[in-house]
């Protein structure tokens, strides 16, 4: 169980520089929002790794912390682009 929890710690590790190049260099402000969910399900990801391999549950409420604050960003942020880019007549969600 050790190695797996080692591999998955070591994806996660390489999968964070990968979201912040394209959060950086992304060609549209929706491809962002996307890279800035993925970090931060990355980031929780790692915190989560790391609490199974100390085998500590001190980390509980780091996670739920960062959950919340990486979904209500994500939502006041497609609340903020609804607005700016209204979807116009005909065209489909």
């Amino acid at each position: 169980m050790s190695i797996l929890i080692d591999i998955a710690l070591i994806l996660l590790l390489c999968m964070t520089p990968l979201c912040l190049i394209q959060l950086i260099k992304g060609p549209s402000v929706f491809d962002r929002l996307i890279c800035y969910d993925a970090l931060s399900v990355t980031i929780i990801g790692i915190i989560l790794t790391l609490s199974m391999k100390w085998q500590s549950t001190n980390f509980l409420d780091i996670i739920l912390v960062f959950s919340m604050f990486g979904f209500f960003s994500t939502v006041a942020f497609v609340y903020y682009l609804h607005k700016t880019y209204p979807i116009e007549k005909g065209e489909k969600t």
